[in-house]
């Protein structure tokens, strides 16, 4: 469901906002992490490759520690 729909009418501005906010700031943050190793033409893909196996470990190790919508 879109957070739009969702979100109580007093927060779905600022919910909305902050959701695109954060989007955006991570694809620019990835590209910034990428054209960084991108210097490296042997093992630069590895490095890229294990940066997101690391955020990856990490969102399934926090996602369980979240509260169950009902």
């Amino acid at each position: 469901m879109y957070i739009a729909e969702c979100a109580p009418s007093h927060q779905r501005g600022k919910l909305v906002t902050t959701n695109n906010i954060f989007i955006t700031g991570g694809q620019f943050v990835a590209s910034i992490v990428a054209g960084i190793f991108s210097y490296d033409y042997n093992n630069g893909w590895r490095y890229v490759f294990s940066y997101f196996l690391l955020f990856k470990n990490l969102f399934h190790i926090k996602k369980n520690n979240l509260p169950v919508l009902n």
